[in-house]
């Protein structure tokens, strides 16, 4: 049994249970602890379950750009790694481990064709996936310390027959020559990438590390330590070259400038008391200059600092409770911070990409904002859980079913008008604040034999999907629902080739429902005016109209395929013979 796969789409159901079973473990530890017991090993079972997902589900804790700047990677406390399309936002792959409780820490290697993965990880240190197959290429293993570190009373945990621990961990970066992979529990381990080897694990003087980033040189890592210390470290044998203080509270993450003239780090302390305790948090930001001296202390204000990130080498982006803040680090004295993105909950995660033209944010309100740079216009909005699923089809011989998903906050599950589409359509989509925080409509097809999709078609952008088909005995699926601009839309696939075949002209307002007599001959489509339109298939000729009193929420051929039902969704129901228009 293979360890991890491509999975964009199987059942989660032990997902809303993962974390249940973690506390319920340290509950029975804690009692084991209060008791003393035998130090009898606990097995963690690991097994594939089949997924079905696509937006984030937890919170958005971990981005990385590719090297080509064309796909963004997000990990989340739901355990799946995602891969999104930066050009379209959309969903390209995702990818879980049996062993992953969530991703917290993600790294592209220079060449693109590995990320690497940290988190709430079972067993392995740290999870290195291949871009190209969304296959594991290879698992770190967790380090031999790990077997020592539990109490007598503590019963051992075990993964595959083998001691482990868990712990989760953020801290994960490349060098930029690809040779070296570097994480960061209670001490540095240095690992070479081809190999597995572990290189060095220098421990630092604190008790943690937060972060790790390499110089632009690849010659030295420095650590943000929770001893609110930075420290400098050669590679690849480790050595502390140097030790950056002044920071009085502990670092959460840890940046280098591309000129390798400056280090910066971010701290907060919750600053609560017995009469205060809600007190929130108050981030500060610290940036040595040219790696000496003291550092310089920005205060951010009230909100947790977690993420730092040059995007070139005399700007900063900082994030501070739920906002990024821009900070001009060649200013001299202590600059002014600036708002630049802003999110409804807190940021946990911020990415750059490498060309600088575009900034990830990431965090609590599970959702993923991609945003450019130089203009701060939200380009894409990476979906926490806004879009539905609106139909499924299975096919006719049973290998195969379709799913078609749209935008929640857009759906056309509401009695239509003649206005109806205009309106709603201005009101969603005319608004320059909605623009690019639109989930598009999306169509996959999976395999029922083993749960494993089949495809992804590339809709438009502005599609929505209210109703899918899939043509008995071929490779074509039947599309409808609408594009924005253009209102309905009617379309027939080659899901297999991932291309559209032909389109069916005539419904002027959404289509709303769907159906494809059993020869695969005639396609018929309900639309939001009440009109029922048949047509021939193969041509996409026009063959027939029916009007309805109200919006055709729903049509079906009977089995023989003599006749089609129509129905209004209210008290209308007709039977039409197929004979009428053939």
């Amino acid at each position: 049994m293979k360890s991890s796969s491509s999975l964009a789409g199987r059942p989660v159901r032990q997902l809303p249970v993962v974390w249940g079973g973690i506390l319920a473990a340290m509950a029975v530890g804690v009692a084991l602890a209060a008791k003393p017991q035998p130090t009898t090993p606990i097995a963690l079972g690991h097994h594939e379950v089949p997924i079905f997902l696509g937006p984030h589900e937890h919170a958005v804790t971990a981005l990385a750009f590719a090297p080509d700047g064309k796909t963004l990677a997000t990990g989340c406390g739901d355990s799946h790694l995602r891969m999104w399309d930066c050009a379209t936002g959309r969903l390209k792959s995702i990818h879980t481990h049996d062993a992953s409780r969530g991703i917290s820490g993600l790294a592209y290697a220079p060449d693109g064709r590995s990320i690497a993965a940290v988190g709430a990880f079972f067993g392995p240190e740290a999870i290195l996936w291949d871009t190209a197959t969304g296959d594991v290429a290879r698992e770190f293993p967790d380090h031999p310390r790990a077997a020592q570190v539990h109490s007598p009373t503590w019963p051992q945990m075990t993964y595959r027959g083998k001691p482990i621990d868990f712990r989760v961990l953020r801290a994960v970066a490349f060098s930029p020559d690809g040779k070296l992979l570097v994480t960061a529990p209670d001490e540095l381990l240095i690992h070479n990438v081809d190999s597995g080897e572990l290189l060095a694990a220098p421990r630092t003087p604190g008790k943690s590390i937060a972060a790790v980033a390499f110089t632009a040189d690849g010659k030295l890592v420095a650590t943000a330590d929770d001893d609110r210390c930075v420290r400098l470290w050669s590679m690849p044998d480790g050595r502390l070259e140097a030790t950056l203080d002044g920071p009085n509270q502990p670092l959460t993450s840890i940046a280098v400038s591309s000129d390798g003239r400056r280090v910066a780090a971010c701290s907060h302390s919750l600053n609560r008391s017995f009469l205060n305790p809600h007190q929130p948090p108050a981030g500060t930001l610290w940036i040595w200059d040219r790696l000496t001296g003291p550092p310089r202390g920005i205060p951010l204000g009230a909100g947790a600092a977690r993420q730092v990130a040059f995007p070139s080498p005399d700007k900063l982006l900082v994030t501070s409770g739920n906002r990024v803040l821009e900070v001009d680090a060649a200013e001299n004295g202590e600059p002014q911070p600036r708002l630049f993105w802003s999110h409804s909950e807190e940021v946990q995660s911020l990415a750059i990409s490498p060309d600088g033209r575009l900034v990830a944010c990431g965090g609590i309100d599970r959702t993923a904002d991609i945003v450019e740079s130089a203009t701060r216009k939200l380009v894409h909005r990476l979906p926490g859980l806004t879009d539905i699923y609106s139909a499924v089809n299975v096919s006719a011989d049973g290998r195969h079913f379709a799913a078609a998903t749209l935008d929640v906050r857009f759906s056309n599950r509401r009695p239509a008008t003649d206005e109806s589409f205009a309106a709603r359509s201005a009101e969603y989509f005319g608004n320059e604040s909605n623009q690019g925080r639109m989930q598009a409509g999306g169509v996959q097809v999976w395999s029922l034999a083993d749960g494993r999709r089949a495809a992804l078609l590339p809709l438009p952008a502005g599609m929505q999907v209210t109703a899918v088909k899939l043509v008995p005995d071929s490779q074509f699926v039947a599309i409808g629902g609408w594009l924005t601009g253009e209102q309905g839309k009617l379309a027939l696939w080659d899901w297999k080739a991932g291309q559209p075949v032909r389109e069916y002209l005539g419904n002027e307002t959404e289509v709303l429902s769907l159906a494809v007599s059993p020869d695969g001959r005639y396609v018929v489509s309900g639309n939001a005016a009440g009109e029922v339109n048949v047509y021939d298939l193969a041509t996409s000729a026009p063959l027939h109209t029916i009007a309805l009193d109200g919006p055709a929420q729903a049509v079906a051929f009977s089995a023989d395929g003599k006749q089609l039902a129509v129905t209004n969704g209210q008290r209308l129901l007709q039977i039409h013979s197929v004979g009428d228009w053939v």
